[in-house]
Order: structure tokens, then C-alpha cells, then sequence
């Protein structure tokens, strides 16, 4: 039994979210030492691991929102054999581009329509967050006056 047991989170993905931690700790280090008088850089330098972490938020996301969903059924009928006759390189094959379900009424379909409805959910909300951040940027580095109505309105509107 311990043979086939599989990490569900492997090496890779552990230091990815690891990176991912400390691009949040270099950002609030960053912008304790620019509201102690530390270092006098614009605030648009200081947001930079913010923007690296969106970027990969981005980049976890955007796979999951344009999964595509297919039934064993159609599979069989665009590929003119049933499943039990698929080789492994095309069932690996087809796992790399689809997730592939039991038919369209089953608890697979409806797990994987959450995730992927969930990841685009996640993308609009981090669209809305780049948006924030680039207008409490400008907002920051003086170039405007804005109201705080108006630099926060992303917020707002995203609920």
C-alpha cells in the first residue's frame, strides 16, 4: 500500500508556494522599511513582489479556468473506439488537455465545473486587484489627488 501512495504535494508545487510566501513577507518588509524612513524608493518599486505574486496567481489560474470537460462518451465517438481500448500514451495524452468525466450528470462533471468556475472567480478577483494597485500606485507616488473612494472603488465593485 505504501508503493502507490502519491504525494499530493509534490516538491515542485511546495516550493512554489514557499516563493509564493516569501514574495508576501518581501513586500511587508518592504513596506515597513518605506513607512519607517528606511529606504526612499516609490511605492511602485516597493509593490513589486505584489505584482510577481498576482502574476503567478495568474499563472495557477488561467489553466484551470480554460479546462475543457469531456465525457467518456464523446470522447469514444470522436475517437471511433470505446475507452477500454484507448492506449496509455493516448490516455495521457487526452489527461494533459481534458478532464476527462463518467458523463455529465456525475460528481466528477460537478467537482470539475466548481474548479473551473472557482478559478475564473479568482481571476476576475485578481484583475480587480491589479486594478486597486495601480491606482493606489498612482494615488501613492502623488501623481494624482484622488479621493479614497476612488482608489477603492475595485473593492466595491468586485462585491
Amino acid at each position: 500500500a505504501d508503493q502507490d501512495w502519491q504525494d499530493p504535494l509534490p516538491m515542485k508545487k511546495r516550493y512554489f508556494s514557499l516563493a509564493r510566501f516569501l514574495l508576501i513577507v518581501l513586500f511587508e518588509l518592504l513596506v515597513a522599511m518605506k513607512l519607517d524612513l528606511i529606504v526612499s524608493i516609490p511605492w511602485s518599486i516597493i509593490f513589486f513582489p505584489l505584482y510577481i505574486w498576482e502574476a503567478t496567481t495568474l499563472y495557477k489560474k488561467w489553466p484551470l479556468a480554460r479546462m475543457r470537460i469531456v465525457t467518456v462518451e464523446d470522447l469514444e465517438q470522436a475517437l471511433g473506439k470505446p475507452f477500454t481500448q484507448f492506449t496509455q500514451p493516448e490516455k495521457d495524452l487526452i489527461g494533459k488537455r481534458y478532464n476527462v468525466v463518467p458523463h455529465l450528470n456525475s460528481p466528477e462533471f460537478e467537482a470539475a465545473q466548481k474548479l473551473k468556475v472557482r478559478a475564473r472567480h479568482d481571476i476576475i478577483k485578481s484583475l480587480f486587484r491589479v486594478v486597486f494597485v495601480i491606482v493606489l500606485l498612482i494615488q501613492l507616488d502623488g501623481r494624482f489627488d484622488w479621493n479614497w473612494w476612488i482608489v477603492f472603488s475595485p473593492f466595491w465593485v468586485m462585491t
